[in-house]
């Protein structure tokens, strides 16, 4: 995630981001964890 932030430093400077804000903002996390996360959000859509 963070390498993808920071891949898009200018887009999001562009937009008024900070993206190494952003990029120092990333946690790592499980896979598992967040794929389970995201299948949450995805029914409640």
């Amino acid at each position: 995630m963070r390498d993808l932030i920071l891949s898009r430093r200018d887009n999001l400077a562009a937009e008024g981001r900070d993206a190494q804000a952003l990029a120092a903002q990333v946690r790592e996390v499980e896979a598992g964890a967040v794929l389970r996360a995201f299948a949450a959000q995805a029914q409640h859509s």
